[in-house]
């Protein structure tokens, strides 16, 4: 499969190269190989024998359906008097992938300056596929942990289903590895913002230089690269904030507190209008957030830890039209309208004009927390858009995760895009377990969402492939949602599951795993 102009992407596993690109022409039910070039106005995805085309078109600029701010519509899926509360809900988990063999570089430099790990040496989820991981703060109550904490996953995990890229010079690499080495090309020493660093986490911190030198003392003992990313914004108390933003792994991690925490604010500028100011914005004061993390009773190194406050991703088009019904005709809009519905968000345009499109998820139940999906015109982007990232995903859990024609079918297949994800967790009693499991599992069906199911010990998982390079992670801890069977998670195998795993190796029932303290 061959995307963009520069490199051709390969389906792992087969010889099949791109030629043409796929821009329109494919009629509802016919046969086409799974090749794509230079995306741009339609995606195939091949689910048993039918074909179902996705058009993508351009961003659209200026106001929304008349400004409404309905984006998730009404005109499908549960009636509003019958829509799920967000109470018991919890965005608990933040998780990208790495590059291949960066998984111990990544938790010693984040446990040396970002954030408390979970284990010294990162967790072994079957085979050497690595899970670096450590905890921050929430400015809401845990529904998965105590207090309010929140934890940061990244995942080193090259047995795990990925396309092949073929470069220009003939060498396959696996997508993902491709992507960190372009974002992290494109971002340079961050002196230039680019419209993929959208895709970042936001931190808050009232010792903002006390957190960066910590930081900068962990890239030089580590030797993962550190550069820094300075703006200023006013929050909505009409007070100044800084914004610090480092790249790990190509995507951004920006740290945010009172302008005064820094050690001098020479040539901090404010966010330009070609870096789509409100995306950047706070949506609460910095009082507040400084009052919630005072109760969080979670220090760590000296410090209050780091408070997850804004989560943003890129996407092409994050406010198509919305008066064409019903809700799931488009895909950003079927992730709206399922939010809506199950948990309780409230999702509403934050910004249209010609320069950048966002959308903008609340939760009550998740008070100080926003995540956005926005769409940078203006801002460079090298020799890929916004659209070829979100290609990728797309075509990574069409091949594998929706692909019924290479695996057994039903939500037990994998890919690693799955890995990549927003961790959503539901806490409620078995009764009420039930009735939110089966309504989603109602709705991605319905919609063919492509799903990895797995069930663990602590929770029920459906892993969901929506539109954009961000997977949404279901987590049920009180039910199984009907499917009791549903494998656990082993990284050993392409389809991360153990009941493959268990047919490969004699019938064992557990996962090859290493112990915590493998790489001391």
């Amino acid at each position: 499969l061959k995307l963009g102009c520069g490199c051709s992407m390969r389906e792992s596993g087969s010889s099949v190269e791109a030629s043409a690109p796929l821009l329109g022409g494919v009629e509802s039910g016919s046969r086409v190989p799974r090749t794509s070039a230079c995306p741009s106005m339609a995606l195939v995805l091949l689910l048993g024998a039918a074909v179902a085309v996705v058009a993508w078109g351009p961003a659209r600029a200026g106001t929304v359906s008349g400004g409404s701010p309905d984006l998730a519509g009404t005109g499908a899926g549960t009636p509003a008097d019958q829509q799920f509360s967000s109470s018991g809900w919890g965005v608990m988990k933040y998780t990208l992938n790495l590059k291949s063999g960066t998984g111990l570089a990544v938790q010693q430099f984040v446990a040396a300056g970002l954030c408390r790990p979970k284990t010294t040496c990162p967790s072994d989820i079957g085979c050497g596929n690595l899970r670096s991981w450590c905890e921050v703060s929430a400015p809401y109550s845990s529904v998965e942990f105590t207090g309010n904490l929140f934890e940061l996953h990244w995942v080193d995990a090259p047995k795990l289903n990925d396309l092949t890229y073929t470069t220009d010079q003939g060498d396959q690499v696996r997508a993902m590895d491709w992507w960190v080495d372009y974002l992290e090309s494109l971002n340079g020493d961050l002196s230039q913002f680019n419209a993929f660093m959208h895709n970042k986490l936001q931190l808050f911190t009232p010792t903002l230089q006390a957190f960066m030198d910590q930081i900068d003392a962990a890239s030089a003992s580590t030797g993962v690269p550190v550069d820094w990313m300075l703006r200023e914004s006013i929050d909505p108390a009409g007070e100044r904030v800084a914004h610090a933003g480092f790249a790990l792994a190509g995507r951004i991690y920006e740290l945010i507190g009172p302008l005064a925490s820094l050690a001098s604010t020479k040539g901090i500028q404010p966010w330009s209008m070609n870096e789509c100011p409100s995306a950047h914005g706070l949506s609460k004061p910095l009082a507040f957030y400084a009052g919630q993390l005072a109760g969080a009773d979670d220090d760590w190194s000296g410090l209050h830890s780091l408070m997850v406050v804004g989560i943003a991703m890129s996407y092409h088009n994050p406010l198509p039209s919305v008066s064409a019904r019903p809700a799931d005709s488009d895909p950003i809009l079927r992730l709206y309208s399922h939010l809506t519905e199950f948990t309780g968000a409230s999702v509403s345009p934050l910004v249209a004009s010609d320069q950048c499109t966002a959308s903008q998820i609340t939760w009550p139940s998740m008070d100080g927390l926003t995540v956005r999906y926005v769409a940078n015109m203006v801002a460079p982007s090298g020799n890929r858009e916004l659209k070829d990232y979100d290609l990728y995903a797309y075509s990574a859990h069409a091949e594998f995760t929706a692909n019924t024609e290479t695996y057994d079918g039903g939500w037990y297949n994998w890919d690693h895009m799955l890995d990549q994800h927003l961790g959503l967790w539901y806490a409620g009693a078995e009764d009420e377990c039930m009735k939110r499991g089966l309504a989603i599992r109602q709705a991605l069906t319905a919609a063919a969402v492509p799903v990895g199911e797995r069930g663990e010990p602590d929770a029920h998982e459906m892993y969901c492939g929506y539109a954009g390079p961000m997977t949404w992670e279901y987590q049920f801890e009180n039910c199984n949602v009907g499917a009791a069977s549903a494998p656990s998670e082993c990284a050993c195998v392409a389809s991360n599951n153990l009941d493959d795993y268990a047919m490969a190796n004699s019938g064992t029932t557990s996962c090859l795993e290493m112990d915590d303290d493998w790489c001391l």
